[in-house]
Order: C-alpha cells, then sequence, then structure tokens
C-alpha cells in the first residue's frame, strides 16, 4: 500500500480519542471516583447553596475582614460543659439527626464550646441575619484554620445562634441558660451566700433537682464533700478545685438532706458551708433558722442588666426595712421601710441608685432588716 494511504488509515479518528481518553480516566478512577453519601450530601447541599467549598471559605474569610470577630466574647476560663458539632449543614449537640435545632442547657457562669468537624461555618449569635442584634454577642468563623470556639455565660436566658453560610438550610442552635438556687463565693477563707461576714457557716436550702454554684474570688480553694477531712465520705459526691484556672463549680443536688462542705486548704480557718435539700420550701428557712423569717427565696435573676426581685417573710408584724449596698459598703439605694403584716411578701429592686440612673456593673448586697432577723443577699449586675 502506498505510505500516504497507509498513513490515513493509521490515524486515529477524533472519537476514537475520546473514547481512549474517557476509558483511561474510568481506569484510573480519576473522572468517576464516587464520594461517601455524607460528601455527597454535603456536596449537593453547597450546590444548592451555589457556593463549593473553596468559595464558601472565601466568602467567610471576606465576611470577617469586613466584620472582625468579637474577641471579647472569646472566654475559655474553665472547661466547657458541653459541646455543639458543627458538621455538614447542622450543629450537633445530642447526636441525634432528628433533632432539627440542638439546644444545651446550662448554668450561669458555665462555658460552651462549639467545634469545627467538616465544611465551612461560622457561629453567630441571634435567631438568624434578619435579626438587628445578629452577631453582636458573638460571630465567629467555624473552620479548618479556626476549629473551636468557646464562650462563658454569665446572664440567665435563652441565647440562640446560627450559621451565616448554611442559614438557608435552618443551621441553627440555642443555649438555654438558667440560674443556679444560690451561690457560694470563696474568698480569704470563708465561703459567702449571705453577704455577712458575722455568719460563721453560711447555709442555703433549695428543693430537689436545683443546683448550687460555687464562685472563684480569690485564693486557691477546693470544694469538698464532708465535715471535714476525717469525715468517712469525704470528697465521694464531689472534691474540685476552685482557683483562677477553675473559676465556677455547679452541681445539682437531686436527693433530699443535708450536705455539709469544706475548704481543704482552709479547713483550719472553719471554711465551710451547709447545703439542705428539702420539699418544705413554701417559705424558705434563712436567717436563725427557725422557719419562716427573712429571705424566702434567692434574689431572681441574678445576674441581672435591670429589676431583681426577692421574698420576705415575717412571723409577726412589724417594721421592715430593705436597702442596698455596694461592694464598699455605700448605700446606693433604699427599696422597703414601712411596716409589714406577718406571713410572706414580694419585693423589687428597679436596678437603679438613689439618684434614678442605672446601678453600674458590679456586686452589691441588699441587707433586709425586720424583727428577729437581719440580713443581706448578694445580687450581680451587668453592663
Amino acid at each position: 500500500m502506498h505510505p500516504a494511504r497507509l498513513a490515513l488509515v493509521l490515524r486515529p479518528r477524533p472519537f476514537v480519542l475520546v473514547v481512549l481518553v474517557l476509558a483511561a480516566f474510568v481506569t484510573s478512577g480519576l473522572l468517576l471516583r464516587i464520594p461517601p453519601p455524607r460528601a455527597q450530601a454535603a456536596t449537593a447541599a453547597h450546590m444548592e447553596h451555589g457556593m463549593s467549598d473553596a468559595r464558601m471559605q472565601q466568602w467567610v474569610r471576606d465576611w470577617y475582614a469586613q466584620h472582625p470577630p468579637r474577641p471579647s466574647a472569646v472566654a475559655s476560663v474553665g472547661a466547657p460543659v458541653d459541646t455543639i458539632l458543627a458538621t455538614g449543614t447542622r450543629f450537633d449537640a445530642d447526636h441525634n439527626p432528628a433533632t432539627l435545632v440542638d439546644s444545651v442547657h446550662i448554668f450561669t457562669g458555665q462555658s460552651v464550646m462549639w467545634q469545627w468537624v467538616d465544611g465551612t461555618h461560622t457561629t453567630t449569635s441571634g435567631t438568624g441575619s434578619g435579626d438587628p442584634l445578629a452577631g453582636m454577642s458573638w460571630d465567629i468563623p467555624l473552620m479548618s484554620t479556626s476549629p473551636t470556639f468557646t464562650r462563658v455565660f454569665g446572664q440567665a436566658g435563652t441565647f440562640p445562634f446560627f450559621c451565616r453560610v448554611h442559614e438557608f438550610f435552618n443551621m441553627r442552635g440555642a443555649v438555654i441558660v438558667s440560674a443556679p438556687a444560690a451561690i457560694f463565693d470563696a474568698a480569704g477563707t470563708a465561703f459567702d451566700t449571705d453577704g455577712n461576714p458575722g455568719t460563721q457557716v453560711d447555709t442555703v436550702f433549695i428543693a430537689p433537682g436545683q443546683a448550687v454554684q460555687w464562685q472563684w474570688l480569690s485564693g486557691v480553694h477546693t470544694v469538698t464533700n464532708g465535715t471535714g477531712s476525717t469525715d468517712p465520705n469525704v470528697g465521694k459526691l464531689f472534691d474540685v478545685p476552685l482557683d483562677s484556672s477553675s473559676p465556677v463549680f455547679t452541681f445539682t443536688f437531686n436527693q433530699l438532706g443535708a450536705f455539709p462542705f469544706f475548704c481543704r486548704q482552709h479547713e483550719s480557718f472553719n471554711m465551710r458551708g451547709v447545703v439542705v435539700v428539702t420539699n418544705q420550701l413554701s417559705v424558705q428557712p434563712t436567717g436563725d433558722g427557725l422557719g419562716a423569717l427573712g429571705f424566702a427565696a434567692p434574689m431572681e435573676p441574678s445576674p441581672t442588666r435591670g429589676p431583681v426581685s426577692f421574698r420576705f417573710a415575717l412571723r409577726e408584724a412589724g417594721p421592715v426595712r430593705a436597702d442596698v449596698y455596694d461592694a464598699s459598703g455605700r448605700q446606693v439605694a433604699a427599696v422597703l421601710d414601712g411596716p409589714f403584716t406577718a406571713g410572706t411578701h414580694g419585693a423589687r429592686w428597679d436596678g437603679r441608685t438613689a439618684s434614678g440612673g442605672r446601678a453600674p456593673a458590679g456586686i452589691y448586697y441588699v441587707r433586709l432588716s425586720l424583727p428577729g432577723f437581719t440580713g443581706a443577699r448578694r445580687v450581680v449586675m451587668l453592663r
């Protein structure tokens, strides 16, 4: 055959080249490699959202270049009590895919951690981008370069959050923060819950299922159940440090009874207290411990940014006075001053000073005086 004709016969046709190239790619697995189901779902979601993974990462970088994360929102003191995973197009806290919007429940002073698993996300406070307060409390990227974010919640309430990237997919959740029934401050060589340094061993009365919180103010301490180091049951219920690196400890009491506790470091200084768990709380026994006299319920809410309410009880009719003092002992407001009948009554401090202005952030004490009782309760005012 003529050489020119032979070359023409042996020259590959265009469609043959296409078939050969496709076959090579299929054989090598470079073209038709099928992603796992989870990756398929995430890819489909991202494509429907109109963004590739790379584009979403760039979108988040661009967003935070214009809206820098608020570093004041990051508060990693103390180990988080719950973790929220950011994966796919959802926040997961209970590991149950059937839960559409996961919520975590904590107490004031405790922290929650958001942890990146895959994809590109944000954790942003608020109900959604249409919320006028969206991102005011926190607004942080969650991706491979910033995989965790921890926040301490110092105020009771419900705190919704969402992912800016996947808001369309209802990627949201909520942190529900409850105030403990009572708070002990640990400072110097004393546990204090009534604001009265004359009380040798402070005692609180709570109902079953309620929580008590210990807060570090200064020094190095422990919160250890038992009457002292020689108690055969010492430390069996709880035995934790309370210092600058572990400033908050919260425990929920589910059983009736009296639960004494002490500080191991300051046991010789009689640094101790008692939690009494009882069903008899129609009027809380406080003050001299003889029954319905004095403060009849915790200050609520505390911490607060506004008014705080409390209840008090008298065994007999008489004059009642309640004043508010700051941490330095200066009187800032008068709440009550007049006669009351025997029984339980409610009262309220509006959170303002005697001059009418809002009380600055800080620690305050409501001092109550009535026949047979004088005592104080602590209130924390937030900004």
